[in-house]
């Protein structure tokens, strides 16, 4: 007979021969083997009658083959009781799995095994009267002949109650002995387990595969080989003294989890039995030993795991404590209100500050820690442009969408009379798989800050009408007619400039007769540049009306700045004095961008000299004068550095640039060239101009 499916693979190989040879035999003769083979029997009445574990033969009537106590008391029968037919008349009593479903005759394992079926470690749990309760583990195999049909189904169940009773279900199997030896064969075969049968000198009789896979003395496995060579150690184990105790006071030895160390260091953990048995043969009883042991190496490994994994499950938690206590104290000692709110927007750690803020608020701290607490209180908050802002879009809320939140400016009424202002972070909190579960946050409160702010700005707002007031008395909006001559000035305040700036141009006549051209940058801006922009203008003016000469003007002009400005004021600025009946022009530059001459009869720009350094900046500093004469066509063009330093720190317009815009302009009129030089300065800078920019283009006309 054989065993088919899957349990034939669980289970392969496994040979049980039995020893007839009297146990003083010392050596074995291969016929009296035969002999074995052939007469072999074991009183399996007597064998099961002292198993502790239930096991069942049933064959394909149902009728019960083998049966011991322990299975009769399992399915509620008495010791000793016979000819039971396992049918679904058989009333076990209340039989359920683990998930407490009743288990009705077709879940049965003898019944799902004589249809051929594998039933493996099964939970039962049998219900007493008594209110008790029986587990076990039950396994089924179908035992099959040589046609492949099922003819038997061996049944076994592990009392598994009791934790200390750790019987497997193939130590079980081999107590099970079945009448015929054929029988027995086919289901030793099958046994999950290691099983060695030795005769009374300890010397190999029989064995399965698991057992032959399990050797690792190297040496080939035969029939009269001594135990100790097979198993090296077995000496130094008390294995072989236990062995000859159970022989010598015919008790089985059971052995639970025990350690063994093989020469190559591996370490394996074994649980089984030493069974003393009887062969009964024609020429009478023979002794023998039988061990079965189930490798339980992983369950060992496994527990001692789980005893680290406790270990360190502990220490962690100790640590997660002292973290715990660690972060309270950080919360604790902050100097700013700070707390944490669950992903409910609860508040459920604070420090002192913060508590102190809830009190300020009137919110009682009771009802933050009160899990019935159905809503928080809710603050009148505004941002800093003073719109509502709701709940759903407070600094919380957003934290726990994921975002993070920093020095929010919010303000509110809840709690004062007059509006208070705080600086709010918040920021979510994740666990190790990054899910939200909280939110950190601080909020600062600067009421007195935004209150001195505001001062500030409306001081700002009063200074800049004052500075607006004076830029536009030194921006002349119309300048006088030069006869000959074309002009145009362009000015453009910075984009994002707050405050004015300190550019400016100028063009009026001198005591002469002659035309004074001015351009200059004051630095700074606000109202003490507009302030030192005037100065400058006028103090040009009156000197130039003493002293027209260019560089005599720009001495005195130095002078007199450096006499009265601070020292981080400077000045840039050229001076120029026009005849306009010659084209004569005498200038001088202090520092300033340097003005471009385009000629037209020579289709070329050229740029004049820088004649000094800029104004302000030391006593004593000397001023050369230049001459050029404008021919008919001819064009100057005077600019400060907002044009030229338009663009960013890498990339500006520079001056290169800059006269390749008026020399494809030149051709226009002379507001055309001064719109088309500050648009190039505008475009460039992606329309943000940087700084203030100023333009005055003179062009000589052409005689009719």
């Amino acid at each position: 007979m054989r065993m088919s499916g899957s349990s034939s693979s669980h289970l392969r190989n496994s040979v049980l021969l039995i020893d007839t040879s009297k146990s003083n035999a010392p050596d074995h003769d291969p016929n009296n083997l035969n002999h074995i083979s052939e007469h072999a029997a074991l009183d399996l009445h007597t064998l099961i009658r002292h198993m502790s574990e239930p096991v069942i033969l049933v064959g394909r009537d149902f009728r019960i083959i083998e049966i011991n106590d322990a299975a009769l008391e399992t399915i509620g029968y008495p010791p000793g009781t016979r000819n039971l037919v396992l049918t679904a008349d058989v009333d076990p009593g209340r039989v359920t799995d683990q998930n407490g479903r009743v288990m009705t005759w077709e879940d049965a394992a003898h019944v799902r095994s004589l249809r051929g079926e594998d039933v493996a470690d099964m939970i039962q749990v049998h219900h007493r009267k008594d209110g008790s309760r029986r587990y076990y583990i039950v396994n089924g195999y179908p035992i099959r002949d040589e046609t492949g049909d099922v003819v038997m189904a061996l049944v076994i169940g592990r009392d598994v109650t009791s934790i200390a009773e750790r019987l497997t279900r193939a130590e079980e199997i081999l107590q099970c002995i079945i009448r015929e030896e054929k029988t027995l064969r086919t289901v030793l075969d099958n046994l999950p387990a290691a099983v060695v049968v030795l005769d009374s000198n300890l010397r190999l009789l029989s064995w399965n595969t698991v057992f032959a896979q399990r050797n690792v003395s190297g040496k080939t496995l035969r029939v009269g080989a001594r135990f100790e060579r097979i198993v090296p150690r077995a000496h130094e184990h008390g294995i072989i003294s236990s062995l000859r105790k159970v022989l010598e006071l015919s008790q089985p030895v059971r052995f639970q989890e025990f350690r063994y160390e093989a020469t190559n260091g591996e370490v394996t953990y074994w649980t089984g039995s030493a069974v003393p048995i009887e062969l009964e043969l024609d020429s009478g009883p023979v002794s023998a030993v039988a061990i079965v042991a189930v490798d339980v190496t992983e369950q060992v490994l496994a527990r001692e795991r789980m005893a680290e994994l406790a270990a360190i499950a502990e220490q962690r938690a100790a640590e997660i404590e002292t973290e715990r206590a660690r972060l309270n104290t950080i919360i604790e000692s902050a100097p700013v209100p700070l707390c944490v709110l669950d992903t409910k927007g609860r508040t459920v750690t604070y420090n002192s500050a913060q508590l102190k803020l809830f009190e300020s608020f009137g919110i009682d701290i009771r009802l933050l820690n009160d899990p019935a607490t159905k809503c928080m209180p809710k603050l009148d908050m505004r941002d800093a442009e003073g719109r509502p802002i709701e709940n759903e879009n407070s600094p919380a809320r957003r934290a726990l969408r994921g975002e993070t939140c920093r020095d929010l400016l919010i303000s509110t009424l809840a709690g004062s009379r007059s509006p208070r202002s705080f600086k709010v972070n918040a920021a979510p909190l994740r666990d190790a798989s990054g899910e939200i579960v909280g939110v950190v946050q601080t909020s600062l409160e600067v009421t007195d800050l935004v209150r001195a702010h505001q001062h500030i700005q409306d001081l700002y707002r009063r200074e800049h009408a004052v500075a607006e007031k004076l830029q536009e008395s030194f921006l002349v909006r119309e300048y006088p007619q030069i006869k000959g001559f074309e002009r145009a000035a362009l000015y453009r305040a910075a984009v994002h400039a707050d405050l004015v700036g300190g550019d400016f141009h100028d063009l009026f006549y001198l005591n002469d007769g002659r035309i004074g051209i001015v351009i200059g940058d004051v630095a700074g801006k606000g109202l003490k540049a507009a302030v030192y922009t005037a100065m400058t203008k006028y103090m040009l003016r009156a000197y130039a009306l003493e002293n027209p000469k260019p560089d005599l003007v720009l001495a005195r002009l130095n002078e007199a700045l450096a006499a009265c400005t601070p020292t981080e004021v400077f000045v840039t600025l050229a001076y120029a004095v026009l005849d306009a009946e010659t084209g004569k022009i005498v200038y001088a530059n202090a520092g300033h961008e340097p003005p471009v001459w385009i000629s037209q009869q020579k289709c070329v720009a050229s740029t004049l000299d820088v004649t000094g350094r800029a104004l302000a900046l030391t006593h004593g500093s000397v001023y050369n004068s230049r001459v050029l004469d404008l021919s008919p066509g001819d064009l100057i063009v005077f600019f400060t550095d907002g044009i030229t330093d338009a663009g960013t720190s890498d990339n500006r317009l520079g001056q290169e640039r800059a006269i390749e815009v008026l020399e494809k302009s030149a051709s226009s009129s002379a507001l055309g060239v001064a719109e088309a030089l500050l648009n190039a300065a505008v475009e460039f800078a992606n329309g943000n101009l940087a700084d203030d920019a100023a333009v005055l283009v003179l062009r000589r006309l052409k005689e009719n």
